[in-house]
């Protein structure tokens, strides 16, 4: 497995495929370490069965995601799991967005007509994921995946899902939330 990310709690595996008619994937393993965080991955709170929960619901709503595989906990059972997994499908040839951006910035290919593309692309994304009843409250150009599309436009895809939450049905403002935060960046 090929290392993308790695924090003291965390890591993010490229994850080959494994043989013929297999897909390639997108593994995140989390550490629980203390205090209450092995009990909050037991019951999804956080971790991989919090990260395989949400996925496949927001892909059951329709929002752009990567297929979901699976979430596990080990040891299987316990009410203190010490790791928890989230697997899902690898998106060939897509890039986050934050690298995509420092792309063009570096090479000079930012454009006002992409810019506005792009703002147009970020305020739909949102507003879908809004309407489907969703608050990812870490929204950032690094937890969303760039993939150009053979017309020559471009989708978005989350891939982050630890701060994600089902959205108060009453709090309508947090969709403006999701643009300043995604646009402080």
């Amino acid at each position: 497995f090929e290392v993308v990310r790695s924090r003291f709690d965390r890591e993010v595996l490229y994850v080959p495929p494994a043989g013929p008619g297999s897909t390639e994937l997108l593994v995140k393993l989390y550490h629980h370490r203390g205090g209450l965080a092995p009990v909050r991955a037991r019951f999804a709170v956080t971790g991989g069965l919090h990260d395989w929960r949400i996925c496949h619901r927001l892909a059951a709503a329709g929002v752009a995601v990567p297929k979901p595989v699976g979430g596990a906990i080990w040891p299987t059972g316990s009410m203190r799991p010490q790791s928890s997994v989230f697997a899902q499908h690898w998106i060939q040839g897509a890039t986050p967005l934050s690298k995509v951006i420092r792309s063009k910035e570096t090479s000079g290919q930012v454009s006002e007509a992409w810019v506005v593309e792009l703002c147009v692309a970020i305020g739909r994304f949102v507003a879908t994921i809004q309407r489907r009843g969703y608050f990812p409250r870490d929204l950032h150009p690094g937890n969303l995946l760039y993939e150009a599309s053979p017309s020559g436009g471009f989708n978005l895809l989350l891939i982050d899902y630890e701060s994600t939450r089902r959205r108060h049905p009453l709090r309508k403002s947090v969709a403006h939330l999701n643009l300043g935060h995604i646009c402080s960046y």
